[in-house]
């Protein structure tokens, strides 16, 4: 679900203010979004790999 809401609100952006996709600034803003959602208490994030890619650093493509 995280992943699905990260890229609709990029499709969104994209559309209403005509701005260009970036694959590296979607992955870091879905880590920080799921990051968030570990520190409210999220469950289930394990199933992704969570929170062990926590430390991952930000991707530079």
């Amino acid at each position: 679900m995280l992943v699905s809401w990260r890229l609709w609100k990029k499709r969104n952006e994209c559309v209403f203010r005509d701005t260009t996709p970036d694959i590296a600034t979607v992955v870091n803003e879905l880590l920080e979004d799921a990051s968030m959602w570990v520190q409210a208490g999220a469950s289930g994030l394990g199933a992704i790999g969570w929170p062990a890619r926590a430390v991952v650093p930000p991707l530079v493509l």
